[in-house]
């Protein structure tokens, strides 16, 4: 199966996601896809995407009174975060796949901090 034919099927997935409820084991089945799929080709390799966002944030708060360097698992955390807040405002369950994504990325990228 082709790059772009397996990106299909994921998009698939994602839109009947958005229609359907799923259960514990297909949200975790599609947040698995999503983080040991191509991201590395979309995004770079996990530990390097987080590690840059983490200097812009570290950047950014540099410029406020904060004195706190970001990890790349801070990152994660913190995309966590941004996700339960969207859910505040709406239910989605592609937003718990995302949740789930960033979760299991945290809990592999905390050993890799440095």
């Amino acid at each position: 199966m082709t790059d772009t034919s397996k990106c299909f099927i994921l998009t698939l997935d994602l839109t009947l996601a958005k229609r359907t409820r799923m259960d514990r084991r297909e949200i975790l089945r599609l947040a698995e896809e999503l983080v040991t799929g191509d991201r590395d080709h979309q995004h770079g390799p996990a530990h390097a995407n987080m590690a840059r966002i983490a200097k812009f944030w570290t950047a950014y708060l540099s410029f406020t009174d904060s004195e706190f360097e970001v990890t790349p698992s801070d990152v994660c955390a913190m995309m966590i975060l941004l996700k339960v807040s969207r859910l505040s405002n709406r239910f989605r369950d592609d937003t718990f796949i995302d949740i789930a994504g960033y979760a299991s990325l945290g809990a592999e990228l905390s050993g890799e901090d440095t």
